[in-house]
């Protein structure tokens, strides 16, 4: 149909215009015209388009209302009410283009129309968001539309939009926005598998270029800005029952400056939220990197499988196009919820075959997770799993639920690589979950925290083999209970452990809360006096008291240690081995905040911290308070002040005694000490070491090193306590 130029000339602004599917024009000469107004002169079934005329602009009721008309060349400007109605919230404004392209539509002269601004709505690219409707290419033609216009918005709003064609990886920034997690949804079918939403090269180097180095630099172009894809309040769905899995949300090689916010990723049955995969493949195979992107407020549930897909996975792995890149690092995850999944729940790994370019690095993390399932092995990973090079971030986990009968969380290291995460801290809040921490290989200085711990079974536990240099901190009374008389073990026989009963005896209910039905065989390793094992409870408990439950220590080595009464059972398993590597109040500390001993005595054995207001101290003449962190000795010199701290020593002759003040002696056999050893720096005039024997195999000489108070070896007995002081004078350790 065409409307010849001398028709359009005789309209008044603003006049509607009839036009018949067979190409009839009639001018609707109402004084008062509305939308969708006809002549009555047309026949009933015509298809009737209305269109308006104003200077060098046509407004169309739809798209295909353009279809179907020949536009004259003096029009520059069209408008659509709507793609596909009037108020299908697809209106758009076009301008002439030169050709094809994304988004442009083309009336019936054959002249293309492009959208004449970039920001943008996916009902403008002929979406549905009705559920059905395959949105794919609607998507895709969005998205490179986007990628072509920078800087560019894309509205995706209220529906769930189909997507049963796979979309595009996005490889150039600009901003999606919906209007709520629960309100925009994109659908991936049950018919895909693979990757939903990918990400890929989004960053410096690519379309862009980073921030100068060297001071306050003029931009030359966007190009120089082009960093910064923003995606916000979205939900990405899956289909569980796909045949294969499906993942949701991948960032792939380069993606930097990305803000990734209140979405929701839910029903993948693959990963859920991907990071740090590579780009390209083999030998052109270049490391993922994510770097400076702000991830807050992200829901991700039912998603993962039992063969290690997870709800959150960022990784690094070998790069042989480029060895020396860089991991992700300086990235702030931040508010994520990982909800009823079907693997693990939160899992960094370092997956590198050789120690080559950076670790994964400068992050921090605040994670909150809930689980259902109880079917999740440690083959896969456990609910929180970190392996490998991972380092100099902050980690905040509330983990509240997990009925997963095994570790809530492990920390290993890369053995292939030889990596191991270090430098870290980790604070923990884990309210409601059977086992806590499993640290199967970390470096130096990583730091736990447990604000909170109410698990029936141990909070901390160490594979064999390995020495961390560590700090564990415990902010809760729950991770100990005191025993109530003293005890002898026999050698790896059980004895009887006496901790009370369950409901009548304060905190044994949260120190030991039941797993099984009543109680009855609960089983929790646990450290006494040094002394690693495990603590078994028979019986059946009863919450308001007066159950018939019972409990036993049995130690995993031979020992016939003495434990006096008043020591605690600590759930956080440190063993004499480690004691020196493993620092912090891991142990259990009288207190509370208003600075008075918890149990109203001082027990010389025991550091009293009064955390943060005032703490004691022992050196060589007493105690002295210190206020705030400052000393306030009398009569004492401050530079020989020194905490309490505790040592073991379980087969040396010249035990190393620097930086301690107390050392438990607990040989398996017969030992003769000789000589107490400390560093040249540490050896000063007034040194005081307490030596605890817990059993009978320790003897002190009386030499030239030691001199005993009857001048003779002193044999220790089970429970002895001796006391030695380094004169300078006589070069010696003095007995009393």
């Amino acid at each position: 149909m065409t409307i010849s130029r001398n028709t359009l000339s005789t309209i008044s602004a603003g006049a509607l215009i009839n036009i018949t599917s067979s190409g009839v024009v009639s001018v609707n000469t109402d004084t008062s015209p509305t939308l969708g107004d006809t002549n009555a002169t047309l026949s009933s079934d015509a298809i009737y388009k209305a269109l308006t005329l104003n200077n060098n602009e046509l407004t169309f009721i739809n798209v295909n209302s353009v279809n179907i008309t020949s536009i004259p060349s003096g029009i520059t400007v069209i408008n659509t009410l709507g793609y596909y109605t009037a108020g299908d919230y697809g209106a758009a404004t076009y301008i002439r283009a030169s050709g094809s392209g994304y988004g442009n539509i083309q009336s019936a002269d054959g002249q293309w129309w492009t959208l004449s601004v970039n920001n943008v709505n996916l009902l403008q690219f002929g979406a549905k968001g009705d559920n059905t409707y395959d949105n794919g290419p609607a998507l895709n033609a969005a998205f490179a539309f986007c990628q072509l216009n920078y800087p560019a918005t894309l509205n995706i709003p209220n529906g769930v939009f189909k997507v049963n064609t796979p979309l595009n990886p996005i490889t150039r920034p600009f901003s999606i926005l919906g209007k709520g997690k629960r309100v925009s949804m994109l659908q991936m079918s049950s018919s895909l598998t693979g990757d939903f939403f990918v990400l890929q090269n989004v960053g410096f180097g690519n379309e862009s270029v980073d921030l100068p180095q060297t001071g306050n630099t003029a931009w030359t172009s966007l190009s120089g800005v082009g960093a910064g894809m923003t995606v916000r309040d979205i939900a990405f769905q899956g289909d569980r029952s796909a045949s294969a899995p499906q993942n949701g949300v991948v960032w792939q090689g380069n993606c930097d400056n990305i803000g990734f916010e209140d979405c929701e990723i839910l029903y993948f049955n693959g990963h859920g939220f991907e990071v740090g995969r590579n780009y390209g493949s083999g030998a052109a195979s270049v490391r993922g990197n994510a770097r400076e992107c702000m991830v807050d407020k992200i829901w991700i549930r039912h998603c993962g499988n039992a063969s290690g897909g997870s709800d959150f996975y960022l990784h690094t792995d070998d790069s042989p196009g480029n060895p020396s890149a860089d991991s992700a690092n300086l990235n702030k995850f931040l508010n994520i919820n990982c909800i009823f999944s079907y693997g693990p729940q939160f899992k960094i790994s370092d997956n590198r075959t050789t120690n080559n370019g950076s670790p994964i690095y400068g992050n921090e993390y605040r994670i909150i997770t809930h689980n259902r399932f109880s079917s999740i092995t440690a083959s896969v990973g456990r609910a929180i799993s970190i392996t490998g090079g991972v380092t100099e971030s902050d980690f905040y986990f509330n983990v509240a639920y997990n009925p997963n009968n095994d570790y809530t969380m492990e920390l290993l290291p890369n053995s292939v690589a030889g990596t191991n995460p270090y430098d870290n801290n980790f604070g923990l809040w884990m309210p409601n979950v059977v086992k806590g921490v499993y640290v199967g290989g970390v470096g130096n200085n990583n730091n736990i925290r447990f604000f909170s711990y109410y698990g029936s079974g141990e909070a901390l536990a160490f594979a064999s083999g390995y020495t961390p240099q560590m700090r564990v901190d415990c902010e809760s009374d729950t991770l100990f209970q005191p025993i109530t008389s003293s005890i002898t073990l026999s050698g790896t026989s059980a004895v009887s452990l006496p901790i009370g009963t369950y409901g009548t005896t304060q905190n044994l209910s949260s120190f030991f809360p039941p797993y099984n039905t009543g109680g009855t065989g609960d089983t929790m390793r646990a450290t006494l006096f040094g002394i690693n094992g495990v603590i078994t409870r028979s019986g059946v408990i009863n919450p308001a008291g007066g159950g018939t439950d019972t409990y036993t220590f049995t130690p995993d080595a031979s020992s016939t240690a003495f434990i006096p009464s008043g020591e605690y059972c600590s759930k956080c398993v440190v063993n004499t081995t480690l004691g020196n590597y493993v620092t912090g109040r891991y142990k259990y500390v009288p207190e509370n905040r208003y600075g008075i001993a918890a149990n109203g005595t001082w027990n010389s054995n025991r550091v009293l911290t009064i955390w943060p207001w005032q703490y004691w101290v022992e050196n060589a003449t007493g105690f002295t308070r210190q206020n705030y962190g400052k000393p306030s000795a009398d009569n004492v010199s401050t530079s020989v002040l020194q905490p309490i701290r505790s040592g073991f020593v379980g087969t040396s002759a010249t035990p190393s005694i620097a930086g301690l003040s107390k050392l438990v002696a607990n040989y398996a056999v017969a030992t003769t000490i000789t000589n107490f050893t400390t560093t040249a720096a540490a050896q000063q005039d007034g040194q005081s070491i307490i030596l605890v024997a817990t059993n009978n195999n320790c003897t002190i000489a009386n030499n030239s090193n030691i001199a005993t108070a009857t001048g003779a070896p002193l044999v220790l007995t089970t429970g002895q306590v001796a006391r030695f002081t380094y004169d300078n004078t006589l070069a010696k350790w003095l007995q009393g």
